[in-house]
């Protein structure tokens, strides 16, 4: 949801009904989700990026219904390298665990999406706006910034053939090995603290490490049978481990397990309690207080009082249904950082659903009316406007009688076709959601939760002139919007969205793309690109050659600049450091890292002596870490200053350490 961050229109419809708040699981490889499209299904890549050159043309206001009843709508058109502004206006979700050693499936379970396993369906054609039927559908993939395998100064590497940890001191590279249960596989650090909690997956418990100059000491406690993922609260006081079906291995015994243990975390005092919630967990998120855990499953979300776990009144949890008439198995549900909404989206679905979680209250955001109104009037579409007002009287929910008849009497209206949410985010700070509607090439702005209580005055919808947008990302700051689609491999570019100015700038990226990612600090982003069917040696000319290779750009966010690079391996994963002025891209042939510089965008190939795995960062040591498959275990680590590499080979055997 995903895991991914609204307009003024004619009247959505609005009900009540119960929901969820958000929290944090963990999913070592990279996490798809998929979202809905206005055509057939099929799959599509979400980004986290933005774009450069583009304008804007119009912002429009019309009364439409009755009396205050307004629709508000922003017209953006193209314009190359230029910046034109117009007066129009976590929660915390749990890293996934994962192991170094396990050559299939080491790094594991969990997977960290949020709501029930996705559903197959037949969107339809696509109803107006822009031609975009046939698509596939929207999909998100979140790059895997760094597999949770690091503390502030050490890494902790599992050995379920021995039954260890061990620990590497990341600057002076000094090994200890620890003793964990019966074959050690998933593995979380604790935010912030040289800790990490590692499933044991055949004696079923977990072993709790903790690491203080040089040495560590270890805590058991039980935990429920076959889990397979690990949530950390942020302020390390908590965890959840449960087992997430999604992300079973073929030889898993337990296949809808509805068991979790919270963890109660302190040094001498660690504890597990094993307590039950709905049908097939799949997330896990924590209120911003750390006093709750939210856990998304195919019966809604259970909320686990987590102070009242810790006094022993442990219970069966909570659980609020935030379905409706949506499909569950096609649900997508975020919860806010405070723990009091959830929002559902289903896939190939028009509605929004909001659900207050403390109340119980519900209400239902019907798009199709709001996005039937920003529509351009077809008569007048030749006035050369880059985008006209919605017509007069434009259906919208609310606006009929008390008896259902039109209101005012007159010719009722016919129903507009539903449309398709390709995608939703919440912004970081939960106070608005953005949704996506590829078929009209409109982007919503949903204020939470006014725009769910009062759509027609609330939500603003941006109309954009930029090709096919079927995804939006939100940076940290949430004043803009990064626009893209993955469904469609010969658009090209990315586009940033102004909420506030409504000015709109695309950058061509020269290369379709498949993700998107952004620097915590909002200015550099990262987007990885499709690769098309074909060997680029046999393409005929430079174009099918590029479109036939791996390759990521890497975009100033300030300035627009963005620097392709290709490559011969798909990118398998990177990392941004804090306190880096670089980014690290993990590549697996040939066996490599690459170094890009944020001041001159020119990557170094830092090469590997084996097959890498995982890339991080141990920010207290200004270092990456690169796990790579070896029979004893190898980690090459990278000064991020002075890119000098040493190795750490045979964890458990002589502890060598080799220079490169």
């Amino acid at each position: 949801m995903g895991l991914g961050n609204c307009l003024t229109s004619g009247a959505p419809r609005s009900t009540h009904d119960p929901n969820v708040t958000p929290g944090t699981a963990l999913a070592p490889r990279h996490r798809r989700k998929r979202l809905e499209s206005e055509a057939d299904p099929g799959a599509e890549a979400q980004s986290r990026w933005s774009g450069i050159d583009v304008a804007f043309a119009a912002r429009m206001r019309q009364c439409s219904g009755m009396g205050t009843r307004r629709v508000h709508w922003v017209a953006l058109g193209v314009v190359l390298a230029t910046w034109v502004a117009v007066a129009c206006a976590d929660s915390t979700k749990a890293p996934e665990a994962g192991g170094l050693f396990d050559d299939d499936d080491y790094n594991g379970s969990a997977a960290v999406g949020t709501g029930g396993s996705a559903a197959t369906f037949d969107p339809g054609a696509s109803s107006g706006g822009s031609s975009t039927g046939g698509l596939p559908e929207e999909v998100e993939d979140v790059p895997e910034f760094e597999l949770p395998h690091a503390g502030q100064h050490y890494v902790y590497a599992v050995n379920p053939d021995r039954d260890s940890v061990a620990v590497i001191d990341a600057t002076t590279l000094a090994i200890h090995s620890v003793d964990a249960g019966d074959e050690p596989k998933f593995l979380q650090t604790l935010a912030g603290e040289d800790a990490a909690i590692v499933l044991n997956v055949k004696s079923e418990d977990a072993t709790v490490i903790r690491t203080s100059k040089g040495k560590s000491t270890t805590a058991s406690v039980d935990v429920a049978a076959d889990s397979n993922a690990i949530a950390v609260a942020a302020d390390g006081r908590h965890a959840l481990v449960y087992f997430d079906a999604e992300h079973a291995t073929s030889n898993s015994t337990q296949l809808e397990s509805q068991s979790v243990s919270v963890l109660t975390l302190a040094p001498g005092e660690d504890r597990a309690t094993t307590t039950s919630v709905g049908f097939r967990p799949s997330a896990v998120y924590f209120s911003d207080d750390g006093s709750r855990a939210f856990v998304i499953t195919e019966d809604g979300v259970s909320i686990l009082n987590l102070d009242e776990i810790d006094a022993g009144q442990s219970a069966i949890a909570h659980t609020v249904s935030v379905s409706g008439s949506f499909d569950v198995r096609a649900l997508d549900v975020s919860v806010t950082r405070d723990g009091q909404y959830a929002l559902a989206r289903e896939q190939g679905g028009d509605i929004l659903r909001l659900v207050d979680l403390d109340s119980g209250d519900s209400f239902q955001l019907d798009v199709t009316p709001i996005v039937a109104a920003a529509r351009p009037d077809e008569p007048n579409a030749d006035d050369g406007s880059a985008g006209a007002p919605a017509a007069a009287g434009a259906p919208s929910a609310g606006s009929a009688g008390s008896d259902g008849s039109p209101a005012g009497g007159g010719t009722a209206q016919p129903e507009p076709d539903p449309v398709l949410v390709t995608d939703v985010d919440l912004s970081p700070d939960n106070t608005f959601a953005v949704a996506a509607v590829r078929s009209d090439g409109l982007i919503l702005k949903i204020p939470i939760p006014a725009g769910f209580q009062d759509p027609q005055t609330e939500v603003i919808a941006y109309r954009v002139d930029a090709g096919i947008i079927g995804s939006a990302t939100l940076p940290p700051d949430a004043k803009t919007a990064l626009l893209y689609t993955t469904a469609d491999s010969e658009e090209s570019h990315i586009s940033l969205l102004d909420f506030e100015t409504s000015a709109l700038r695309t950058i061509d990226l020269h290369k379709s793309v498949q993700s998107v990612a952004v620097a915590s600090d909002g200015k550099t982003a990262l987007v990885v690109h499709q690769k098309l069917e074909g060997n680029p040696a046999d393409a005929a000319d430079e174009q099918t050659r590029r479109e036939r290779s791996y390759g990521y750009s890497v975009v100033n966010l300030e300035t627009g600049f963005a620097r392709l690079v290709l490559t011969q391996s798909e990118v398998m994963a990177f990392t941004l450091p804090e306190g880096s002025d670089s980014l690290f891209v993990l590549l697996g042939k040939p066996w490599q890292v690459q170094h890009m510089p944020f001041d001159s965008f020119v990557p170094e190939n830092l090469s590997l002596a084996s097959e890498p795995l995982s890339i991080g960062a141990v920010p207290a040591s200004k270092r990456i870490f690169v796990g790579q498959k070896h029979a004893d275990g190898r980690i090459t680590f990278i000064d991020w200053d002075t890119m000098e590499m040493t190795s750490v080979t045979g964890f458990e055997l002589n502890s060598e350490i080799q220079e490169n």
